[in-house]
């Protein structure tokens, strides 16, 4: 009896030992593979903070060439006595230009924060002293009349931001593009809860 009772106080055994060393192998396999994908992922993440800091500096760049245009353009109607209606043709085609600029702007914004909880929404009115809680309305009203979304299903969503992108036009309304025609600041809106924006998302 006291044999037995010996042979069951023992310990692990070699075949045990062996075995948990090779689950100890295999968890750590895995773990450096993770580690892997994560590094990959942080490379892909550097990669494109490089591609959109050069794509900024190049807008830059040709924001200050259209300014130039611009300038010389002024300066030969005072100094020269230019064709008017030349100069005029000359500076609708840099309006056109520079409205291209802001679109592709935009674009770079929505494209570097296409993975949070935002959406941009464009051509909804600008009132005039728009203040966030009436432009936070209007995304609301724009949602339920316009995206046909339940009035139920919008009120009850949140938002942690409203509010219209770019610097706000000294006479309270949207600036006017070419032909006359009035353009209106877009709408950043920053949801609370992720699963809010993907109903909203789907229907733009």
């Amino acid at each position: 009896m006291e044999g037995k009772t010996g042979q069951h106080n023992m310990g692990p055994t070699h075949a045990d030992i062996i075995a948990m060393l090779g689950k100890i192998d295999s968890k750590l396999n895995d773990m450096d593979s993770r580690l892997k994908t994560l590094k990959g992922l942080e490379m892909k993440i550097d990669n494109f903070d490089k591609d959109l800091k050069k794509l900024w500096a190049h807008m830059d760049t040709v924001t200050k060439d259209t300014r130039d245009k611009v300038d010389r353009v002024e300066n030969k109607i005072d100094s020269v006595g230019v064709d008017i209606e030349g100069a005029r043709r000359k500076i609708s085609d840099l309006e056109k230009d520079n409205s291209k600029l802001r679109e592709n702007m935009n674009y770079v914004q929505s494209q570097s924060i296409r993975n949070t909880s935002n959406l941009i929404f464009g051509n909804i009115p600008e009132e005039p002293n728009e203040t966030p809680i009436e432009c936070e309305q209007l995304v609301r009203d724009f949602m339920s009349e316009k995206l046909k979304l339940s009035r139920e299903a919008v009120a009850a969503m949140k938002f942690e931001r409203v509010h219209r992108m770019g610097h706000k036009n000294t006479t309270g309304r949207g600036t006017t593009g070419n032909g006359g025609e009035e353009r209106h600041r877009s709408i950043v809106c920053k949801f609370s809860v992720f699963g809010d924006r993907e109903p909203v998302r789907g229907r733009k």
